[in-house]
């Protein structure tokens, strides 16, 4: 039953109807479906149909569980940048350019990214921490 659930989850997910992945994923959550990137797949579909604060909590379960974790921290500081936390959202990209997520244009968009929104504290805050 939770392994139909999750398939299911896929097919929507692949299908790009976000409302449905959500419900089946969590389905088999509810079933205690084990599968390292089940709570990606929640969080991702949570994140894609508006419910920030949940897909915030499943990422950060995921990077307990899941590995590799490049994709989550990539995720996870796009989700600050929705959230305007953007200290969070630089130091999650961070993490995702020293796994090996990106490079140095990489850094480079992100700081350009912040400095329009944000001010000139959060670059100061990357500068420290990438150097």
């Amino acid at each position: 039953m939770p392994e139909v659930q999750y398939l299911k989850g896929l097919v929507y997910f692949k299908k790009n109807t976000m409302d449905k992945a959500y419900l089946y994923f969590k389905n088999a959550e509810k079933y205690n479906y084990s599968d390292n990137e089940l709570y990606v797949y929640i969080a991702n579909s949570a994140y894609y149909i508006g419910k920030i604060d949940e897909a915030e909590t499943y990422y950060l379960k995921a990077l307990e569980e899941y590995s590799p974790r490049t994709g989550i921290f990539y995720n996870l500081g796009n989700l600050y940048l929705k959230k305007k936390d953007y200290q969070l959202s630089a130091i999650y990209f961070l993490a995702f350019i020293n796994e090996g997520g990106g490079n140095s244009d990489d850094l480079l968009k992100l700081e350009n990214y912040l400095l329009y929104n944000n001010g000139f504290e959060v670059v100061k805050l990357i500068n420290i921490i990438h150097n």
